[in-house]
């Protein structure tokens, strides 16, 4: 009734506002240290955390989605990528506002919410936040010399 498009709707929405909260996160988070590097770093970190305190259940919530339906949905390929989207637009901002390039920042967004995605598969993985630990202190080191 609520969902007449069945699974793929109620998917679609649940990834809607999964994205959204998270959307929220990197924004609040990024916005409480004024340095970008330092600012990414701390965000990535706090993931590693926040995975490891869930047992290593917790993380990753639309690359499960996008990887087991990128090849069979259109739909819900075209949801995960918007939200990628969105969430690397939000780490560029804090990017250029810190000084980077605009090409830069969006290139480097990109890298960063790779290595995020890619670190909290390891971490889970592994069952262990280094990774992402390890992630995190990169991506700072990086972010410094880009500048």
């Amino acid at each position: 009734h609520y969902f007449p498009g069945g699974k793929e709707e109620l998917t679609a929405e649940a990834l809607r506002h999964v994205g959204g909260i998270v959307t929220g996160r990197i924004r609040a988070n990024l916005a409480a240290i004024a340095d970008p590097a330092e600012a990414v770093g701390a965000f990535i970190r706090n993931i590693a955390f926040n995975v490891e305190q869930s047992g290593y259940t917790a993380g990753g919530p639309i690359t499960t989605v996008a990887l087991e339906t990128a090849a069979s949905s259109e739909r819900l390929r075209a949801d995960c990528r918007a939200i990628y989207a969105e969430w690397q637009a939000v780490f560029a901002d804090k990017l250029i506002a810190g000084g980077i390039d605009a090409e830069q920042a969006h290139a480097l967004a990109a890298v960063i919410i790779g290595a995020i995605e890619g670190g909290i598969i390891l971490a889970r993985t592994e069952r262990s936040p280094l990774p992402l630990e390890r992630i995190g202190d990169a991506m700072s080191r990086l972010i410094r010399v880009t500048r």
